[in-house]
């Protein structure tokens, strides 16, 4: 999750080992994919989820939270460093969605 154009898509290509796109796709509401790899004889799968739209949508992120889900999901606050002057107070927005997606789930 993180602002608008900040490199969330970027970033889950990179993850997934996908060559950079001349021209990304802007991502709508909550899109899904997934990586798969194989290491010492062991299949590994991340789900990823990410989440389009910036603060607008900033309610989907308890989607994919649930009670069995929760200890294994990770949270990636992605900042756009070339907007020094917003990343704390970006920051500061999705630590306090993420926090209370967490506690709507546990009530």
């Amino acid at each position: 999750m993180g602002e608008k154009g900040s490199g969330k898509s970027s970033l889950i290509n990179l993850l997934k080992g996908v060559q950079k796109e001349e021209s990304a796709k802007p991502t709508y509401a909550m899109e899904y994919s997934f990586a798969k790899r194989t290491t010492h004889n062991r299949k590994e799968v991340v789900h990823m989820y990410e989440l389009g739209g910036g603060r607008q949508l900033a309610d989907l992120v308890a989607t994919p939270l649930t009670r069995e889900s929760y200890k294994y999901i990770v949270y990636v606050i992605v900042v756009d460093l070339s907007k020094p002057s917003t990343l704390m107070e970006s920051l500061h927005f999705w630590i306090n969605t993420i926090r209370d997606a967490v506690k709507l789930s546990f009530n």
